[in-house]
């Protein structure tokens, strides 16, 4: 087979989208949930009399060119509408746009709602992101393109289509999937530059500092070694994954191994939100067609050891 041959069937072989759709819901559920939870809030984040004031986060910190909240209040004005009922409009209608998406109502139309809605909540309040709201855009952005509404969705009876194999599917799932090795190698490169990654004292920042600890692991200073081992630990997934995604053999190795880090960062540096969409993507990338029994190692070498020759049987016609 050529290598255009590969290619195309690497990027274009069609595949069902049902895993799509479930990626669209654990999303969906996971973005309404956390912009919920910071409901109290709104207006101390995003509100022109919060912790950081339009005047401010306007000049210097949103990026120039793109929407901020102030321009859609600046608009609304002349209707009576106050900078607060300007910022919950903007964020029930997000609400709103999420809730959709997850139920896929108009599945295409409320991805590019939300996905600008993102962007202008953002760019008002994006001196707070610490990660999550980026892969959450991105998200977004891939659910504008992904043919996500063919399973489990509103969508499909109104449209009266059934589901069925696309080279859409393959293609946006495969552009996902480049996308996190860029994402992970690129992490790991920057990582391993630094000498605090290769001597463990990164580790013991974010496992011990006050910023980020979430418990007193104070006491693995007494055990020699550990955070170099497991500051390697973390770059060898994230330098590795580029490679070791994609052959079926290593591959439920790495996507547990890189789940397993992402709820450690939820776990020792409460950072959920960053590890739920994080675990999300991946799994959404790489889930499908995953052969998870491999990672019960017992098994494996049961059945490696079940059809090995045994040097107790005798070749047929010996004595």
């Amino acid at each position: 087979m050529s290598l255009v041959s590969r290619l195309q069937d690497f990027f274009l072989l069609p595949s069902g989208s049902k895993p799509l759709a479930a990626f669209r819901i654990a999303f969906g559920i996971f973005a309404v949930a956390e912009v919920l939870c910071l409901r109290p809030n709104w207006l101390d984040l995003l509100g022109n009399d919060g912790i950081v004031q339009w005047v401010i986060s306007k000049e210097l910190f949103a990026i120039q060119g793109v929407p901020h909240i102030f321009h859609v209040a600046e608009a609304l004005l002349p209707w009576g509408l106050s900078a607060d009922h300007t910022v919950y409009l903007v964020m029930y209608g997000y609400v709103f746009a999420l809730i959709a998406l997850t139920f896929g109502f108009f599945t295409r139309t409320f991805a590019v709602i939300a996905w600008l809605l993102h962007i202008l909540i953002w760019n008002t309040g994006n001196l707070y992101g610490y990660g999550v709201e980026s892969f959450t855009r991105v998200c977004l952005f891939y659910f504008v393109f992904m043919p996500v509404s063919e399973w489990w969705a509103l969508d499909a009876p109104r449209q009266g289509t059934t589901a069925s194999d696309s080279w859409g599917a393959t293609l946006t799932v495969r552009i996902l999937q480049l996308h996190l090795c860029i994402v992970y190698l690129t992490s790991g490169i920057a990582k391993i530059q630094g000498v605090q990654w290769r001597d463990g004292e990164a580790m013991w920042r974010v496992l011990c500092q006050p910023g980020y600890a979430q418990f007193d692991m104070l006491w693995l200073a007494d055990i020699p070694g550990i955070f170099p081992v497991l500051a390697w630990s973390v770059l060898f997934l994230e330098l590795g994954y580029a490679v070791l995604i994609w052959p079926a053999s290593t591959r439920p190795f790495m996507l547990g191994g890189m789940i397993a880090m992402h709820v450690g960062i939820g776990v020792f540096m409460g950072l959920w939100g960053f590890a739920i969409v994080m675990i999300l993507m991946n799994i959404g990338a790489f889930a499908a067609g995953t052969d998870f029994s491999r990672l019960n190692v017992i098994r494996c070498f049961q059945r490696t050891s079940a059809l090995a020759p045994s040097s107790d049987v005798q070749p047929s016609g010996s004595s």
